[in-house]
């Protein structure tokens, strides 16, 4: 993201798509009439841009954000413009209705001294098309800040603390782009950095949240398709567990597997927490697995695989010392399962070997 920069507001992804935007506020007036000089002042300064090559519009989106839901009968006709010939189309409409029919234009001189310039430009330029073939426009609800903490209830934050977290990230913004402007450089903040920060300071003072849960009830059809073949599903059956235990365990490896990848997209769990749980799931494994080799002494390798198992699926585990739902740690168990760094038969390894590849 960036202020002032190749626009008010600029946003660049990573693979180069940007997007151009300017913000308007919506009080007492509407930024976007048909004879707006916010609007059509908008539209020829990014039209200026595209002539002099500061904006690329093949690989640019063109926002024009208001504060508050606004109508406006041209600015609408321009945002539902997606393909050249309806921006042209989009683009004559709006010179008929400001200029008058052609080729007379008979209206063209009752346009306002102050608007005429833009619109003029506007009119007469063969990029105008480009830019209104890529226009959208979006809108607010009046209240910026209400519309930033509906932003952040995204990044699952407890309600009592979202006040809070958009007035630090609002304060950490402006003091992050003041520090590069007095640098000299550009006024760039990077969504990572962004993150970084509000991650650093959610988990910081926000301790009231568990780690919910993402994942529906898989499918029946994709528990299924775990059954048959999955190592971890082999592994259950070396110690004779029924088809109900399997299912469970079908079930909890799956939804565990999307938290994992929920959590991580959405910044609530660093990824690198998953390899030091999984690190801890592996070392309360060892130590039951002594624990149960002493109880266990002398009796079946199933019957030890069942009571290691059963004493293993009962562990309650926090992740980055948060509580986690009860699937997780089975299903993370599982996972382990699955890539054979853990298992339950004493023999496990030798037994799976003992299994042709194509059944694994």
């Amino acid at each position: 993201m960036s202020v002032e920069v190749f626009d008010d507001v600029g946003a660049e992804s990573a693979d180069g798509e940007k997007t151009a935007e300017q913000t308007k506020l919506a009080g007492s007036k509407n930024p976007i009439t048909d004879r707006s000089i916010d609007l059509w002042k908008t539209l020829s300064n990014w039209v200026r841009a595209v002539e002099v090559g500061e904006i690329d519009p093949a690989v640019t989106r063109f926002e024009l954000h208001i504060t508050k839901k606004r109508s406006g009968h041209l600015a609408e006709s321009f945002a539902n413009a997606s393909d050249a010939a309806a921006a042209t189309a989009a683009l004559n409409n709006a010179r008929s209705t400001l200029w008058g029919s052609a080729p007379g234009y008979i209206n063209r001189s009752k346009v306002a001294t102050t608007l005429a310039s833009f619109v003029d430009h506007v009119f007469g330029s063969t990029s105008s098309a480009l830019v209104v073939e890529r226009f959208s426009l979006s809108f607010g609800k009046g209240d910026a800040i209400a519309d930033i903490q509906d932003l952040l209830r995204s990044k699952i934050i407890s309600a009592d603390l979202l006040p809070t977290v958009a007035n630090q990230m609002l304060g950490w913004t402006k003091a992050k782009i003041d520090q590069l402007l007095e640098q000299g450089k550009s006024a760039v903040v990077a969504a990572d950095e962004f993150n970084e920060e509000l991650v650093t300071f959610v988990r910081k003072y926000d301790r009231t949240t568990i780690l919910y849960s993402f994942a529906p009830e898989p499918p029946a059809a994709a528990v299924e398709a775990e059954l048959p073949a999955r190592t971890y599903i082999r592994q259950l059956d070396l110690i004779q567990l029924d088809d109900d235990e399997k299912i469970r365990a079908a079930n909890d490896f799956l939804r565990a597997a999307l938290d994992r990848s929920i959590w991580a997209e959405k910044l609530l769990i660093n990824r690198s927490s998953f390899d030091e749980f999984s690190k801890q799931l592996e070392r309360t494994w060892a130590a039951k697995k002594i624990a149960v080799s002493v109880q266990a002494a002398g009796r079946p390798h199933v019957d030890a695989g069942r009571l290691l198992y059963a004493e293993c699926i009962q562990v309650k585990e926090q992740l980055e010392a948060r509580p986690v739902p009860d699937h997780f740690t089975p299903g993370c168990f599982h996972a382990l399962a699955d890539d054979q760094r853990l298992g339950w038969h004493p023999s496990y390894k030798d037994e799976l070997g003992k299994i042709p590849k194509a059944k694994q």
